[in-house]
């Protein structure tokens, strides 16, 4: 039987979130995004902790100095106290190490759900996991490549869409976006662009992200130099936006002309 949690939030938590959702993809709002996670669930009685985080805090080695004037039985001694002494403890922990443990962390704050049961304001807890899940992709996981750790590359990577799969069952909008996010980060084109278009469907202009996900879309159609097909969808979205959002769906159709015609001239 898995223990039951309530997640509870707080005016400091919630303008944390708020915070990190208007700033750049970064080493540091990663951190700042895993550690709000973790107070969250800490807040409703659950403390995550990591074998590395739970080991003893060893001391530097100070051998016993041996005095030149010994004798054979304490110099021995001295010896053997010696070399019982614990290894010294490394001044810092090898990078692909702390990225290596930022993958578990990370993977284990995404799927969660999969251990506990849920009550109180879930839906927070899901948004800070959500932010998470940007962070991982565009933080954690270009660092994982660049630094080679495979093995941790592809963990986080399953992770990421198991959380996408199983998380966001009950609003089918996101759950397409996060994972046509993840298909496109992986290379899969096409894939990619299904979901966000299907996530795009299923979106109400009211959304605060509605036009987050139309950029998505367009940037991807503007990459595969599909500028015919990026006016189409701009036109079809326009019909149907928000006033307030019709300035940058404007401005998005004047980059895609200026962008087209910069093709032309360099063909």
């Amino acid at each position: 039987m898995r223990d039951t949690f309530t997640i509870t939030s707080n005016a400091n938590l919630r303008t944390r979130y708020r915070t990190l959702l208007e700033e750049d993809f970064s080493e540091r709002t990663l951190d700042e995004c895993v550690a709000l996670l973790r107070r969250v669930l800490e807040t409703s009685g659950w403390s995550i902790r990591f074998a590395w985080e739970t080991l003893p805090v060893r001391r530097p080695k100070h051998s016993y100095e041996i005095p030149a004037a010994a004798s054979d039985w304490l110099r021995e001694y001295l010896e053997r106290n010696n070399a019982d002494l614990a290894d010294d403890m490394p001044a810092e922990i090898p990078e692909g190490t702390v990225w290596d443990r930022m993958a578990q962390i990370a993977a284990v704050l995404l799927t969660f759900q999969s251990r506990v049961n849920l009550e109180g304001e879930t839906g927070f807890a899901r948004d800070v996991q959500s932010l998470l899940f940007l962070q991982s992709l565009n933080v954690l996981s270009p660092k994982l490549e660049a630094k080679g750790l495979d093995q941790a590359e592809h963990y986080l990577v399953h992770a990421l869409y198991a959380h996408a799969k199983n998380v966001w069952t009950d609003h089918p909008s996101h759950q397409n976006y996060l994972l046509g996010m993840l298909f496109e980060h992986i290379g899969q084109l096409d894939e990619a662009m299904t979901l966000l278009l299907a996530s795009l469907n299923n979106s109400s202009v009211e959304e605060h992200d509605f036009v987050t996900k139309v950029q998505t879309y367009w940037s991807m159609l503007i990459e595969a130099s599909r500028f015919e097909e990026a006016k189409g969808f701009l036109l079809s979205q326009y019909r149907r936006a928000a006033q307030q959002d019709l300035a940058e769906l404007e401005e998005m159709l004047d980059e895609t002309y200026v962008a087209q015609h910069a093709t032309r001239r360099a063909s």
